[in-house]
């Protein structure tokens, strides 16, 4: 998502298609809690450090508005697996889940939702 804000028009429509195209139905069901993997190697010379990074972001929020995002950019295809692929992360998700987490983890999913919602995503 932070790439998709880089505003270069073309390279954003190449981001955007190649989100599309690796959005695959069972990463849908990630737990809402899930936060993306923050180790990172770095090679010096011969030796390898271990780094962490400490800012730890949620993936399902992310990836709701980077896909609403990218679906401006994709094709027919594309654009029916972004759908298909909304309607599984939106289906998997209840309220009494949602509360069951955080106060931080709540207002990441409906900062999401709410951004679903501004783009006139339809919620059944």
């Amino acid at each position: 998502h932070t790439l998709n804000l880089i505003h270069s028009d073309s390279l954003q429509r190449v981001l955007n298609r190649q989100w599309l195209n690796n959005l695959k139905n069972s990463q849908a069901f990630i737990d809402i809690a899930h936060k993306e993997q923050s180790d990172m190697f770095y090679k010096f010379g011969s030796a390898v450090a271990n780094f962490s990074d400490r800012t730890r972001h949620l993936v399902v929020p992310w990836q709701i508005i980077a896909t609403v995002d990218a679906f401006k950019d994709g094709n027919l295809r594309q654009r029916f697996l972004a759908n298909a692929w909304l309607d599984i992360v939106i289906d998997d998700l209840d309220i009494e889940n949602i509360n069951k987490n955080p106060r931080y983890i709540r207002a990441e999913i409906f900062i999401a939702l709410r951004y679903l919602q501004n783009r006139d995503y339809k919620f059944q």
